[in-house]
């Protein structure tokens, strides 16, 4: 979240909301900004060609009118603000902040909240609530090193292409252990693991639409074989990839 700077904000609304699991949906651009809390639960993103899988303790910020594609993978409670500017925020990018269950941070969003709801008297309280939590997102602890960024984009980008942990590693001058460490700090799974999951989770898009086969969907989103794939995938989903293109046909 690159804001320009004095920029301010002109009006905000701020819910709790909790969904139930649910199949993928589509949710158009809206005109303002989204910014919100996951208190519990884990929900898969996509949007501006990248994927998000949010869990609880992340924040997750969609800019004003950016459309995405949402699922509940795990029942989910949020606080979520909803707020505008009095200046157009151009070139802003969406972004899933680990923020490792900051104290301070779920405190701002549960006081942001609570004054909310009271009257509309605490509505300079609230705009400050949220300046102070933006402030927060900006400091270093929540904002990954630029190499770490480098490393998670290449993964996202390339992500059906023969990826080497230690390759990459070495690509942003960092030594095998060290990266892995600092990767798993900053994104909240080791590289690895994300890649697992950026794969399946495209996997998953290529499967719901009927038009690829288990083995075409298999090597494109970079896995050696079928069987490999398929033992991921069910892992990861608890269903068989056949089972979860399965489910979409019907």
């Amino acid at each position: 979240m690159e804001f320009q700077e004095k920029m301010i904000i002109s009006d905000l609304w701020v819910y709790k909301i909790n969904c139930k699991e649910t199949k993928e949906q589509s949710v158009l651009g809206r005109e303002f900004h989204s910014l919100s809390l996951r208190l519990s639960g884990k929900v898969h993103f996509q949007m501006a060609q990248q994927s998000f899988c949010s869990h609880a303790g992340d924040v997750l910020f969609v800019p004003a009118g950016m459309s995405y594609t949402t699922r509940v993978e795990q029942e989910t409670e949020i606080i979520v603000v909803h707020f505008k500017t009095s200046q157009a925020q151009d070139g802003l990018q969406p972004a899933c902040i680990c923020a490792n269950r900051n104290a301070r941070l779920q405190d701002l969003f549960s006081e942001l909240y609570r004054d909310y709801r009271v009257d509309d008297t605490n509505w300079f309280r609230c705009i400050s609530l949220l300046y102070s939590v933006l402030e927060l997102l900006e400091q270093p602890a929540f904002v990954a090193p630029k190499r770490m960024r480098i490393a998670k984009d290449y993964i996202d980008q390339k992500y059906n292409e023969s990826i080497s942990i230690a390759q990459l590693a070495e690509r942003v001058g960092l030594s095998d252990v060290y990266f892995r460490k600092e990767f798993k700090e900053n994104f909240g799974l080791p590289p690895l693991t994300y890649l697992k999951k950026i794969r399946i989770n495209h996997a998953k898009q290529m499967l719901q639409s009927g038009y690829y086969s288990v083995g075409e969907t298999a090597t494109f989103c970079g896995f050696d074989s079928v069987s490999y794939f398929s033992y991921e995938f069910r892992r990861l989903t608890g269903m068989t990839p056949t089972e979860y293109k399965n489910s979409y046909a019907k």
